[in-house]
């Protein structure tokens, strides 16, 4: 299997030398992901998740290649063998958002997008390398690009420049070559590994156990660990189960409350970020399954403030005003989080405002006062 290499000048020249195919595309200009208008936004963001998947499932005999979308160079392939370049100096690329977004439609997600920026004949060109998974990666809602609009359930593949929902042929065959590619079931595996390695904690603590030399601190030592790796395995026994499972709005929110209950999965460092992750998708596939509520939205913007995705928490927010699904304390954090909107950002600012508006308007009819403060208490 390829391993993800940091692209550099000489490997870039090579690669846009080649046309277009299962694991290639050549973008002349970025997408416009940050443009006020909410629905040429979301529209340019369903062309750039499109894409990615495309890569990432590309096609019969490319199972164990990386993909790459290239920004800054154009379509066309001269006669020459060269390209047009465009420089993306300004452009900027969030990759951890980008991401973020393409999970929230993917299912399975991808494990991570890596993002290099190569100077070529004075012009930067953006480079988004996309891994080699043992999945095929669908769609778990309706994706309405700037073109037409895809169903749920598409399974984005690559032939040549033409980017189309495979046949159930084409997923059988290109998932049985991601099998031969990928042989090994990841999760159990690693199930496995740290059940063993409880065992020999446990082996481990039997045996010393009485030695005139084994101080309080060792036991206490190895007790912790073992206590921190039955956490782990917990965790990832539940994702298994959760995996296994046929989804329904109502288990994807069961799921997420399990792992919200159970402070010391987002208290252990190690599986932190990955529990916070775990829960924001499957609340995400529940109100995509219909199962909006305040509770939901609340905990969805609350993990994306906390995590410091202010633009993600603000784009929720908004979502839950639409939907109606939205009570005291929601509007005091999407109020906290506007206010922060409206100063980071002046693309922003017009819409934060009208939502600031909105939230303390509300807040005084709920708490029965006649103004409120930035933090949406009494004043």
């Amino acid at each position: 299997m390829v391993s993800v290499l940091t692209m550099d000048e000489l490997r870039l020249r090579e690669i846009i030398k080649k046309p277009e195919g299962p694991k290639l595309e050549f973008k002349q200009a970025f997408y416009q992901l940050n443009i006020q208008d909410a629905n040429i936004r979301n529209q340019h963001w369903s062309e750039f998740i499109k894409d990615i998947l495309s890569i990432a499932n590309g096609n019969i005999g490319f199972a164990s290649q990386e993909g790459y979308l290239i920004i800054g160079v154009g379509d066309y392939l001269g006669s020459t063998g060269r390209r047009s370049l465009y420089s993306c100096a300004n452009v900027d690329v969030d990759i951890q958002q980008a991401l973020r977004k393409v999970n929230e439609i993917s299912r399975p997600p991808l494990p991570n997008l890596d993002v290099d920026r190569v100077n070529i004949d004075g012009c930067e060109i953006i480079v988004i390398t996309v891994p080699v998974t043992p999945h095929l990666h669908e769609t778990t809602r309706d994706l309405r690009t700037t073109g037409r609009t895809f169903p749920e359930g598409t399974v984005f593949i690559r032939r040549g420049d033409d980017i189309r929902n495979a046949t159930q042929q084409e997923r059988e065959d290109i998932l049985r070559e991601k099998k031969i590619a990928f042989p090994s079931p990841l999760k159990e595996r690693e199930i496995e590994i740290i059940e063993n390695r409880i065992d020999l904690l446990r082996i481990t603590r039997e045996q010393k156990r009485g030695e005139p030399c084994e101080s309080n601190t060792d036991q206490s030592n190895t007790e912790s660990e073992i206590d921190k790796i039955s956490v782990q395995i917990d965790f990832l026994e539940k994702k298994l189960s959760f995996r296994e499972k046929k989804r329904t709005g109502k288990t994807c929110i069961k799921y997420a409350k399990a792992i919200i209950n159970r402070p010391e999965f987002t208290a252990d460092a190690d599986i932190a970020d990955e529990a916070r992750e775990e829960v924001l998708r499957a609340l995400k596939e529940a109100i995509r399954m219909g199962e909006k509520s305040v509770w939901v939205y609340y905990q969805i913007v609350r993990l994306l403030d906390q995590s410091e995705l202010l633009l993600d928490a603000y784009d929720w927010g908004c979502e839950a005003i639409e939907s109606g699904c939205i009570e005291k304390d929601l509007h005091q954090l999407h109020l906290k989080i506007c206010l922060s909107i409206r100063e980071l950002y002046p693309d922003y600012r017009d819409e934060a405002g009208e939502h600031i508006s909105y939230h303390k308007q509300q807040l005084c009819r709920i708490l029965n006062v006649a103004s409120v403060n930035d933090w949406g208490e009494p004043e």
